[in-house]
């Protein structure tokens, strides 16, 4: 695919996800919310997000399995986009994303670190298909931070 062909392509999708982004009514309407289940609902039944995100809605951490579901559809756009760039925009789009993985490591050291194993945690680790480390779920379960570092030195 020649340049302009490929920025044609980005462009187009670029424009289309733009469309469906929030509008200044729709936020109007969240701050107008009186409650997280309000907030839930709004973006749920009013918005193109509730279309692309499936969560629980009896689940008891329905805002933060919201927020990561809404996280994981902005991932899912950007790997989407990445199909469109090579080589320096691509390295951008992954540099962009290995703030996000680094974020998750980070959480996973914390958990491990003081042994408090919240339910949310999973629910707050982004998973891309170009972070180096894939196994989130597994350094979790490690029972020491010295076996976390001996599983992360091991991975690379």
């Amino acid at each position: 695919m020649d340049n302009v062909a490929r920025f044609a392509a980005l462009y187009t999708k670029v424009q289309a996800l733009q469309s469906r982004m929030l509008t200044v009514a729709d936020y109007e309407a969240l701050l107008r919310a009186q409650s997280e289940d309000q907030v839930i609902s709004y973006i749920l039944q009013k918005t193109d997000y509730g279309k692309a995100v499936k969560i629980d809605e009896r689940a008891d951490f329905r805002m933060i399995a919201l927020e990561r579901a809404l996280r994981q559809y902005l991932f899912d756009r950007y790997e989407q986009m990445m199909y469109y760039v090579i080589d320096a925009e691509r390295r951008l789009f992954k540099s962009l994303l290995m703030r996000y993985e680094i974020e998750s490591l980070k959480m996973v050291i914390r958990t491990v670190y003081s042994q408090v194993y919240d339910d949310n945690v999973d629910l707050t680790i982004t998973t891309s298909r170009y972070f180096q480390i894939q196994n989130f779920d597994q350094l979790l379960q490690a029972p020491s931070l010295e076996k976390l570092v001996e599983s992360l030195m091991s991975e690379f």
